[in-house]
């Protein structure tokens, strides 16, 4: 059955009604699932908080890696060049080797996203689930994000929950909270 473009699912407070829409089992389960947001690699019944919470005390690389059993940081590099994310990269302090500590100290909001997305992207998961994906970037780096997932190469399910939804008309459907 096709599905309209636009949904407005008929439960609840917008929080509560993003839960449920994301608890509502849906995908097969033998879908792989990362929630980018809350970095945990383990299934993400609900809307993840908005900010990109780095999980280790350690290099933007060692929390890139974080969870990436089988990858290595040729991979990161790898990935890091095919998406075109080298110069931001290079404008770290000390690019992979930049120091982030507790909080998410040593780099902003933004680059704490930007290194939760290339994570989420090098886990090769069926479905992704980014919650305010270009919320606390700038119009550079928003555009490299969303030149991503725009991409025809990129083919995994996608859930973005967002205020925003300019740049993101790729979208096959959207379910207005």
């Amino acid at each position: 059955m096709p599905y309209p473009r636009h949904v407005k699912p008929p439960f609840g407070p917008p929080f509560s009604a993003a839960c449920r829409f994301l608890s509502v089992p849906r995908i097969p389960a033998a879908c792989r699932w990362l929630c980018a947001a809350n970095n945990s690699g383990a299934a993400c019944p609900c809307v993840p908080p908005s900010y990109a919470e780095l999980p280790v005390k350690g290099t933007v690389l060692d929390n890139i890696l974080y969870g990436q059993v089988k990858k290595k940081p040729k991979d990161v590099e790898e990935l890091i060049k095919k998406l075109g994310f080298q110069e931001y990269i290079s404008r770290l302090p000390k690019g992979l080797a930049t120091e982030v500590i507790q909080n998410n100290s040593g780099v902003s909001g933004g680059q704490a996203q930007v290194i939760a997305f290339i994570r989420a992207i090098l886990s090769n998961k069926d479905v992704i689930i980014l919650d305010e994906p270009i919320s606390n970037v700038d119009a550079e780096t928003r555009d490299l994000i969303l030149g991503v997932l725009r991409n025809k190469d990129f083919d995994r399910t996608l859930i973005i929950v967002s205020h925003v939804i300019e740049g993101i008309d790729f979208i096959n459907r959207v379910i207005e909270i």
